[in-house]
């Protein structure tokens, strides 16, 4: 169900994620920018693919919703699992560059993702309530 806001959220989380993945430069090493498609940030390039799967495979667990915080919590953890990854072994003479920051949209839009399914968890058992 496409329509329902959680679900919009889970697309926005994989886009965000795969546009980070290949476009946004994560590093800048004096002016060589570096993306997570390149070599040595294998594992970390590999823990956001794993948040795009979870994602998108959680939009079809819809009649599922403990299933979908589950999910939603464990796409969270390989998001930061990433960021911890590309800021571990940081070389002191490499910056930050802005597609690091970028990485807090798809966990912030999971965040709210995981939100709205308890939102309408309480309203299904509400209705449930008053049969």
């Amino acid at each position: 169900m496409i329509q329902r806001i959680q679900s919009l959220l889970f697309l926005l989380s994989g886009v965000a994620s795969i546009v980070i993945i290949y476009y946004a430069p994560i590093l800048d090493d004096g002016g060589n920018l570096i993306t997570l498609k390149d070599d040595d940030y294998e594992y970390a390039r590999i823990s956001l693919l794993c948040s795009v799967a979870i994602s998108l495979y959680t939009i079809t667990q819809f009649r599922k919703r403990k299933r979908q915080i589950l999910l939603a919590g464990l796409s969270r953890l390989f998001i930061l699992v990433c960021f911890v990854l590309l800021l571990w072994d940081l070389d002191p003479n490499i910056k930050v560059s802005y597609g690091s920051f970028l990485l807090f949209i798809p966990w912030i839009s999971l965040f709210f993702a995981g939100y709205f399914i308890k939102k309408d968890d309480k309203l299904v058992k509400s209705s449930d309530r008053i049969r």
